[in-house]
């Protein structure tokens, strides 16, 4: 997170779900961990040389700019599970 935007997690969670893909030019199936972090509304994001540009949407709008069903799904899981109601503590890394 430091590395890509600048930020800095004031609380980072295990989102309890994993996204998975199958993966053509591998033949393989990917299954990666998601993680949610918090950080000060106030920070100042500084995107690395990776990056061209970034912007802040409410979820709905992520929902409709990601390409797979999956990410969907994702996004969908961390908005019921971190936004609209407080996050188990029991998923909280570092605590």
């Amino acid at each position: 997170m430091k590395e890509e935007t600048g930020l800095t997690c004031d609380r980072l969670y295990s989102a309890d779900i994993c996204e998975q893909f199958y993966e053509t030019d591998r033949d393989a199936i990917s299954i990666l961990p998601v993680f949610v972090g918090f950080v000060d509304p106030g920070a100042k994001v500084v995107i690395n040389h990776e990056h061209s540009e970034f912007c802040w949407v409410p979820f709905e709008a992520a929902v409709g700019m990601v390409p797979f069903a999956g990410q969907r799904h994702v996004l969908r899981h961390v908005e019921a599970e971190f936004v609209q109601r407080a996050p188990v503590r029991h998923l909280l890394i570092g605590a």
